[in-house]
């Protein structure tokens, strides 16, 4: 893939491989494949141009792109969370309506405001606080992949339970925790250790 290209640190070892590979793929691919590995040469070469780019305009190695990705990713999963928290401390009977759920007494609205709003503020408070060491970074990603999963397998089981297929806050919902999640696998796959 593309980021994994960027974490090679050699690009003229990449130019070299993409051209003996391309001599190999013109001697002994059919037709069909020729036009995939051209594809495949064109990402490659794209991957090396962004890598010497990333050399040459900021003076980072592409890990330190990598972490920067991971970076904006956590700050961004921090503010979105923060933002819903706040909300749903704030207005709990308008952001409960939002998914039609009913606040019919004042436990219930104290238990949406604990709840939803509550634990999403201190997910963020964890999320900023993570951002300053790789090996925290990688716990907080890792926590927001399995979160958003478990949510998004029980959302679709609610859907499939409840018949709910017309439920747009809920799909809208399941495809915002596997974009969420896929992104944060992603990020996770690409800090090592």
């Amino acid at each position: 893939s593309a980021v994994y290209l960027l974490s090679v640190p050699r690009p003229r070892l990449l130019i070299r491989r993409a051209l003996r590979r391309s001599q190999l793929a013109g001697d002994s691919l059919h037709e069909e494949y020729r036009q995939q590995a051209g594809s495949y040469k064109t990402l490659q070469v794209v991957a090396i141009v962004v890598q010497v780019a990333c050399y040459a305009r900021h003076g980072q190695s592409p890990g330190s792109v990598l972490m920067l990705f991971s970076r904006i990713l956590l700050a961004a999963q921090a503010l979105i969370l923060a933002g819903l928290g706040i909300a749903y401390f704030v207005r709990p009977e308008e952001m409960a309506n939002l998914s039609g759920m009913l606040l019919m007494a004042p436990a219930a609205i104290t238990d949406v405001r604990a709840y939803y709003g509550g634990l999403q503020i201190g997910l963020a408070a964890y999320l900023l606080l993570t951002l300053g060491r790789q090996e925290q970074m990688r716990g907080a990603l890792m926590l927001l992949v399995l979160l958003y999963s478990s949510m998004a397998l029980a959302r679709m089981g609610g859907l499939w339970l409840d018949g709910g297929l017309q439920q747009t806050f809920n799909l809208t919902a399941l495809l915002l925790e596997v974009v969420s999640a896929g992104l944060c696998f992603v990020a996770l796959r690409q800090l090592r250790p």
